[in-house]
């Protein structure tokens, strides 16, 4: 996952404006309570302009909203650069060392085959066998890796992701936020909130400081609800044994809950 402070930055920011949305949206209603009031009285006076502050306001942050999302990719892209510059220079590194063993390696060879007048080459070497694997072999699969590393970040940014973790009170916090803050360009804060929430009605419960997994999953920055889940586990339950009244713990399991689909 790629965390700087421009994506985290934006990832906060979002929070904050999303939050200050839902106020924005909750005054609505009771403006509109009031301007209607006031013309039945006959006596609107400010009660009108409140409320097309009030929905102006629901208009701006949904403005800011998205400028501050195209900030936050524009964040991750340049995160994006500046990791790529340095798994560029990781592979000019190993290169130059396999390039340099790989050297060293025929000049031996051409040395042994002058002192013995033959042409020696070394056996290829046999994965099956418990001999060490050459530092050269090695040196591949890390620079393969690179590669493969490197061509992900040197592409578009991508639109799928998954985030997987352990939390107790506050799950909904961390999950909006470490969807944020992964290295794709995502599913927003309100979606998150949403999702988290219809999780909790299709449970029919809230569930407190209880420990649980929370596994988001989205693909074209859409949420996945089949592969999305929170997963509560069940407090270990302790029991006296029946013959040697010794405690005995035993784990009760743990249950899955989904979003309506």
């Amino acid at each position: 996952m790629i965390e700087t402070n421009g994506v985290e930055l934006w990832a906060c920011k979002e929070i904050e404006l999303t939050r200050k949305l839902h106020e924005a949206a909750e005054r609505i209603p009771v403006a509109e309570e009031a301007a209607g009031a006031a013309i039945l009285d006959e006596a609107p006076g400010e009660s009108l302009d409140t409320l097309t502050r009030a929905r102006a306001e629901v208009v701006a942050f949904e403005a800011a909203i998205r400028a501050c999302r195209a900030r936050r990719v524009e964040a991750v892209k340049n995160a994006r650069v500046a990791k790529a510059a340095e798994v560029r220079q990781e592979i000019a590194a190993l290169e130059t060392e396999s390039a340099t063993i790989i050297d060293e390696v025929n000049t031996l060879l051409e040395r042994m085959n002058v002192i013995q007048q033959s042409r020696f080459a070394p056996p290829a070497y046999d994965a099956t066998t418990l001999a060490p694997l050459p530092r050269t072999y090695h040196l591949g699969i890390e620079l393969e890796a690179l590669k493969t590393r490197l061509a992900q970040l040197t592409g578009e940014v991508p639109q799928a992701g998954v985030v997987d973790f352990q939390a107790g009170a506050g799950a909904a916090d961390a999950l909006v936020l470490a969807v944020l803050k992964h290295e794709s360009d995502g599913p927003n804060a309100e979606a998150v909130l949403d999702w988290h929430a219809s999780v909790l009605r299709q449970a029919k419960r809230d569930f407190g400081d209880m420990a649980r997994r929370v596994r988001l999953v989205w693909r074209d920055a859409k949420i996945d609800t089949e592969a999305s889940y929170i997963q509560v586990f069940q407090a270990a339950q302790t029991t006296l044994g029946g013959v040697s009244g010794a405690a005995v713990q035993s784990i009760l399991g743990s249950d899955q809950f989904h979003a309506a689909g």
